[in-house]
């Protein structure tokens, strides 16, 4: 429709079917860390379907809307390169990843293939900040719920970048696919 926002017959940019399973592919993959934003949101023709204004959350209780967006990054990481690395320098786990993120919450070691996700989150996380000097890597945390999904816990370097930049919440989303790990990140201000 003209005015942006879907109709039964969907919108210019994508049908309500995709805007359904957008909805349910980010609610289920990404977190954020923050306190809850006031809900604005136009319901479309299906039943999980949601067309937003403004930034959205993907908290369990559903999409809303609310800040702005400071900063966006988005990083790949090819996990055989990555793994190939690794093993050549093994201290590297060690200085990129704290004790909580090379380990499953069962106490078992990441697979190379999480610690490349892990390791493009950090790399997204300094694209979104505008890739400031002095980060330090264990200063920007991923962790994961009770659910499984990703988080991340920033302290630090990472933290007074952030607040430098009014950042308040950040949103997270990690992939991966045969030789290829993902990561993209939101950071938001209110």
């Amino acid at each position: 429709s003209s005015n942006g926002k879907a109709s039964s017959g969907g919108c210019h940019h994508c049908d309500t079917a995709g805007v359904a399973r957008i909805a349910r592919s980010v609610a289920s993959s990404s977190a954020w860390i923050g306190r809850s934003l006031t809900s604005d949101v136009t319901r479309v023709g299906t039943a999980d379907a949601a067309w937003v204004s403004g930034m959205t959350t993907s908290s369990p209780e559903g999409w809303q809307a609310g800040g702005v967006i400071i900063g966006i990054g988005i990083d790949v990481v090819d996990v055989p390169r990555f793994e190939a690395t690794l093993a050549r320098t093994p201290g590297m786990v060690d200085r990129l990843f704290t004790p909580e993120e090379r380990t499953t919450d069962l106490g078992h070691p990441r697979t190379p293939t999480s610690l490349a996700a892990r390791f493009a989150a950090k790399e997204a996380v300094a694209k979104a900040l505008g890739a400031p000097t002095g980060m330090h890597w264990h200063d920007c945390q991923v962790i994961g719920d009770a659910d499984g999904r990703p988080w991340l816990a920033i302290s630090g370097t990472v933290q007074a970048a952030a607040e430098a930049q009014g950042i308040e919440r950040w949103h997270l989303s990690l992939s991966h696919d045969g030789d290829v790990a993902v990561a993209y990140v939101i950071a938001e201000a209110t």
